[in-house]
C-alpha cells in the first residue's frame, strides 16, 4: 500500500512538472520549439520553448 501510494505521489509531482511544448515546422522545413498561446483562423501566436517568459510572436497562417 504505501509503494502504491508514493508511486501516486511521483506521478503527480510528475505531471505538475511537465509542460507540453509545441514543434511549429514552416514551409521550409525549418523548426520552432514553442508554446502556443492563441490560435485564431488567420495567424498562431507562440512563445519560444526556451524562453517562456520572453516575448509572444506571430505567424500569419492565410
Amino acid at each position: 500500500m504505501k509503494k502504491l501510494l508514493a508511486l501516486m505521489l511521483a506521478l503527480t509531482a510528475s505531471l505538475m512538472i511537465a509542460s507540453a511544448q509545441d514543434i511549429i515546422v514552416l514551409k521550409n522545413s525549418e523548426r520552432i520549439d514553442a508554446k502556443i498561446v492563441n490560435v485564431s483562423s488567420t495567424e498562431i501566436s507562440y512563445k519560444k520553448a526556451s524562453y517562456l517568459d520572453g516575448p509572444t510572436f506571430t505567424l500569419n497562417i492565410a
